[in-house]
């Protein structure tokens, strides 16, 4: 751990990103909350949260308050054998309850894969990059999953059923906000409700350059 703290910042960021714990979080769909107004409250409470997409509203996914994991989300989503979730039965209900229009399961398959990603490869100790109003807000994951259909963030957004604690970059009880404009390459918001950083090179450039002036200073 003492070696580590003496890695140079650069390798550090590119050691992270090698090891998918850099994750990029839009904050609230703009379509369904008052962004602002959802963004002071997960930064006052230090949670991060996801959506079900509505599927709760139709499936019992786990009980209220529990922390998520395969043994505690409802039946027929796990899979004791393995300890597993099974997410192949979440995108096909997902498919059935919600998209059932469509005549293939990518839709599905792809709101799946952002639900998968929040509660099933983000781990505690890892990075997130807020997607906020007023710019990227990075913090560190420090809680696990909980689901709850009736937490205070559900009075924002009802589908927002899944939080977990963050620790926010807040200096003064000011969110430290980069601009958009301003990050590098693959840093910045996605598409995507979450998705990993996957190429860290401009960014390990740039912290280079300023580590090296800095030893000359």
């Amino acid at each position: 751990m003492e070696a580590d703290k003496q890695q140079p910042l650069w390798v550090k960021i590119r050691n992270a990103v090698a090891e998918d714990r850099i994750f990029k979080l839009n904050i609230g769909n703009p379509n369904d909350v008052d962004r602002e107004v959802y963004a002071d409250v997960l930064l006052a409470n230090n949670v991060a949260t996801i959506s079900d997409w509505g599927l709760h509203n139709n499936v019992e996914l786990a009980e209220n308050g529990q922390v998520i994991t395969p043994d505690t989300i409802a039946r027929p989503f796990a899979d004791p054998l393995k300890g597993k979730i099974n997410w192949t039965k979440i995108r096909d209900r997902l498919h059935e309850e919600k998209y059932s229009d469509r005549d293939t399961k990518v839709k599905a398959g792809q709101v799946t894969g952002n639900i998968r990603t929040f509660l099933e490869e983000v781990s505690e100790g890892d990075i997130i990059l807020g997607n906020f109003p007023e710019g990227t807000v990075p913090g560190i994951v420090t809680g696990p999953v909980i689901f709850d259909t009736e937490s205070e963030y559900c009075q924002y957004d009802k589908n927002h059923v899944f939080s977990r604690s963050i620790k926010w970059a807040i200096i003064n009880d000011e969110a430290l906000s980069i601009s958009t404009d301003l990050l590098p390459p693959g840093f910045g918001p996605s598409r995507r409700s979450i998705g990993k950083v996957k190429d860290p090179s401009t960014l390990v450039e740039i912290l280079r350059a300023i580590e090296w002036v800095g030893n000359e200073l």
